[in-house]
């Protein structure tokens, strides 16, 4: 990908619209952008920053801007979109987190012990 005036332009306009605890560890010359602005673009719900970001793709080329769609499942014959900003893992502190959990099991749906 070669990058422009313009995308550079694009890119900051991103980073000065986002929150500062979003906007700090994006970084124009990391090598996982791609990655980092796709989880920009699922978590913001800004309609500004996910206008930029698409136009940022867009100019990067054809293989970026496909990463921006949502997958495409299919359950039973129906096509289901896949939301990213759902499935992406939220690591959040929870105070009963480093307790050993018992794992439970199940044998023709009874609890066995």
């Amino acid at each position: 990908m070669k990058v422009d005036r313009y995308m550079v332009n694009l890119f900051f306009e991103i980073k000065r619209n986002l929150p500062p605890e979003l906007g700090d560890d994006l970084k124009i010359s990391s090598a996982d952008l791609s990655s980092a602005m796709i989880n920009v673009y699922w978590s913001s719900d800004d309609n500004m920053v996910r206008t930029l970001v698409e136009a940022f793709f867009r100019r990067a080329g054809d293989e970026w801007y496909v990463q921006l769609q949502p997958k495409k499942r299919y359950y039973r014959g129906v096509e289901i979109a896949e939301n990213r900003a759902h499935t992406q893992s939220k690591s959040i502190a929870r105070p009963d987190s480093d307790k050993p959990k018992a794992k439970k099991r199940f044998y023709r749906g009874a609890l066995v012990e």
